[in-house]
């Protein structure tokens, strides 16, 4: 054969070979990199929400609200007081106030909403992506609340990993002293509330149960709630995750960023947010629920309910076993369903119960 043949079928071959190489270093490089920044402290929820938030044409944490302060009636009667400042220190310290009707005079009980989202998204209007709580915050779940009679507040706060453990439980804090030392001028009845969380959102509602009812909780956190324990009449726990260890990689990413440490047994952080063994008998009257699929917590809505039960604290504990539905993260929001519609009714009357009495009336929304 003609060495010119063999050149050109040499070079092929070594052109090949040294692309296929390439290719194998390029993958591997690129493992390696996943690899590194899976386990890495905050890489994974940086990656992740620099991504979504670029979708959503937002940022994640900002000193300025998204639209300016407004105040509207909508055609069914609801007035929303929105991006209403209540406080500076920390980014995100906005809150929207929904009435069942225009007169802000009415007296009725306050529901302090605060939504889910993994610490690292979600927000007051779009509620917890993780739980599909968009649908739910934006409309459903807090014109639920709104229509049957009751003042909510949604809250936005700092996220992770830029503001990590304890920044949200503060600016709840700072949110409820705000709107306590403004009661008259909103229109609330801040003697009269109910804390009420999913997902994120639930963990520091049930958290925040703590500060009120454990001095030395709260003195170990480091934060002295700004409202009277006697001044919450309850606590409605939607899905929410009562400690940080046991979980796989996708919840442990989540709390690495939150809490600024990969220690998820014994660090500080780790043990003030093991909820369940710091319940005492004065823990506030507690409605919880949970799904009963892996990617949610019926462990620890189980555990808390009989720490209840064993603490003799009022409480409900709305579960459904797998057998009569299979139930994820986001089954409360999820209304067009018969237990997603079930559970709000039952937290609902829970509510009812514990702000105004079983025979109260409730001031609803014109019609």
């Amino acid at each position: 054969m003609d060495a010119n043949q063999i050149r050109p079928k040499s070079r092929l071959r070594r052109f090949l070979k040294w692309t296929l190489l390439g290719l194998v270093g390029l993958v591997a490089l690129l493992v390696v990199a996943g690899l590194l920044v899976a386990n890495s402290q905050d890489g994974t929820v940086r990656l992740l929400q620099s991504y979504l938030y670029s979708q959503w044409g937002y940022p994640a944490n900002s000193f300025e609200p998204r639209s300016a302060y407004a105040d509207k009636l909508r055609p069914d009667g609801v007035r929303i007081r929105s991006n209403v400042r209540y406080g500076t220190r920390y980014p995100n310290s906005f809150l929207d106030i929904w009435y069942p009707s225009a007169d802000d005079r009415i007296t009725r009980p306050t529901i302090i909403y605060i939504h889910g989202g993994g610490f690292f998204m979600g927000d007051k209007v779009e509620g917890d992506p993780l739980a599909a709580g968009r649908s739910n915050a934006a409309g459903t779940g807090i014109d639920t609340l709104v229509k049957a009679g009751f003042n909510v507040v949604s809250i936005d706060y700092a996220l992770a990993p830029a503001y990590r453990y304890p920044v949200p439980l503060r600016q709840l804090d700072a949110a409820i002293a705000h709107l306590s030392a403004n009661a008259e001028r909103y229109g609330l009845d801040m003697k009269n509330v109910i804390i009420m969380g999913g997902s994120a959102g639930a963990q520091m509602s049930a958290q925040y149960g703590l500060l009120l009812s454990n001095p030395g909780y709260a003195k170990d956190v480091g934060i002295q709630p700004s409202i009277a324990r006697s001044s919450v009449k309850g606590l409605v726990i939607f899905a929410a995750p009562m400690k940080v260890s046991g979980f796989g990689w996708r919840m442990n990413a989540m709390m690495w960023a939150y809490l600024g440490t990969k220690d998820l047994e014994s660090s500080k952080q780790a043990l003030q947010m093991d909820l369940v063994p710091n319940i005492g008998p004065d823990y506030p009257p507690t409605y919880v629920t949970d799904g009963n699929q892996p990617d949610t917590f019926p462990t620890h809505a189980k555990a808390m309910a009989a720490k209840l039960r064993e603490q003799k604290v009022d409480h409900v504990f709305n579960y459904y076993e797998e057998d009569v539905a299979r139930l994820d993260h986001g089954y409360t929001a999820r209304l067009d369903t018969k237990q997603g519609r079930e559970n709000m009714d039952r937290a609902i009357a829970f509510i009812r119960e514990r702000t105004l009495g079983l025979q109260a009336p409730v001031a609803g929304p014109k019609s």
